[in-house]
């Protein structure tokens, strides 16, 4: 094990940020949503049903912020990227081909819901995990379109006609073990292009935030976040609510304003255990009881809100610490 403290930057030597059987993800960052859905699409993907070395993650101090630390998959990073990569290439990518908008027909999502249980196991979900994350077809716009997901900050189709399916398929198509690395393991640039999913509140690039005008510049993100934060959505369903669909982890606990919650824990959890601690009400209230998270080994809790930038664009604030 190694002595030396962890406070170096992102970028220093992989070897100091390593325990035995475990690997500190020094790039993602914990108080960033993107950051954390990214963490969360490295759990799901390193997850192997019956696997009795099952991955588990835990949030470490790292930095000035908070960063993953993955347990079960050993300490080696050229070994647990190429995991990831052959994984993530190997995910089902029927529900990215369905329409090239989101939302799209819901007779056509209940249709590949039907299919996609019929095919269903307790080994293999991913396809109808993936479509309970796009949303829920039982409610309906005046078009026929279903209620879809809070984690659309895009238009439901650009100019061309593209929309969240679109750009996740491009995503996914494009996303190299490098990008993987860079995501993992450094300090985000936002430098890559046809990627931003507008997840990270850093992609709000509103005219009065900058010196010039951005009207012209292509939107910019971190691919290899962004690809797995895709592989995360599942672990936010969506499911009907009283009078329109409500997303894993979204609510309005201080007003009008929609806010993703998410929490943040010191101990090793597998997968089924975050995807608990994800639907805690608790974590929705105004100010959550500090007594109440730290009794479920949660350290700390974030919030950001879901804010209108533009006419057909969300974007995440600055996440607040609220416990």
């Amino acid at each position: 094990m190694n002595a030396q403290p962890e406070t170096t930057a992102a970028v220093g030597s992989v070897s100091r940020s390593t325990t035995e059987n475990s690997l500190l993800l020094p790039g993602l960052d914990g108080t960033n949503p993107l950051g954390f859905l990214a963490a969360l699409g490295v759990l799901r993907t390193l997850t192997v049903p019956d696997d009795e070395d099952r991955a588990t993650m835990s949030w470490t101090r790292f930095g000035g912020t908070w960063s993953p630390r993955i347990m079960g998959c050993g300490s080696d990073i050229e070994s647990l990227l190429e995991r990831l990569q052959t994984a993530l290439n190997a995910s089902d990518a029927e529900p990215w081909t369905l329409d090239s908008k989101l939302p799209f027909p819901a007779e056509t999502l209940k249709a590949a819901c039907v299919e996609a249980l019929s095919l269903s196991s307790i080994h293999q979900r991913d396809r109808a995990d993936t479509l309970a994350s796009f949303g829920v077809e039982c409610l309906r716009d005046d078009k026929g379109n279903f209620s879809d997901t809070s984690l659309r900050m895009v238009r439901s189709g650009d100019s061309a006609g593209n929309g969240l399916t679109a750009y996740g398929q491009r995503i996914r198509n494009e996303t190299t073990i490098e990008d993987l690395r860079r995501a993992l393991l450094e300090i985000w640039c936002y430098d890559d292009e046809g990627c931003a999913l507008r997840w990270a509140p850093a992609e709000n690039n509103a005219y009065a935030l900058q010196w010039n005008n951005p009207s012209g510049e292509k939107a910019t993100s971190v691919r290899g976040g962004n690809r797995l934060a895709l592989a995360a959505m599942p672990m936010l369903p969506v499911v009907p609510g009283k009078h329109k669909a409500a997303t894993t982890g979204f609510s309005r606990p201080e007003g009008r304003t929609e806010c993703l919650t998410w929490p943040l824990w010191d101990q090793p959890a597998s997968l089924p255990v975050v995807q608990s601690l994800l639907l805690l009400e608790e974590l929705q209230q105004q100010q959550p009881s500090a007594k109440e998270i730290q009794a479920r080994g949660i350290t700390a809790v974030y919030r950001t809100d879901r804010v209108m930038t533009s006419t057909y664009y969300r974007n995440f604030t600055p996440a607040r610490r609220i416990a």
